[in-house]
């Protein structure tokens, strides 16, 4: 396993098997995704997309 950090939510996705959404202060986990679409990814595939707008909404970054 491997542990990577990265404030690009579409880059998570691309890269990840499993992203973990960590907010707060202390920071707690808030949001776990396992990543399904098959590699190699393209980040222009809808599903792709669809899960790093998910991921941003768990950030609350809009």
């Amino acid at each position: 396993m491997m542990v990577s950090v990265t404030h690009d939510a579409e880059e998570a996705v691309v890269l990840s098997d499993r992203i973990e959404v960590v907010r707060g202060h202390p920071g707690g986990l808030h949001a776990a995704f396992d990543v399904d679409p098959p590699r190699p990814r393209r980040r222009t595939a809808p599903e792709v997309q669809a899960l790093k707008e998910r991921v941003i909404r768990a950030l609350d970054l809009s």
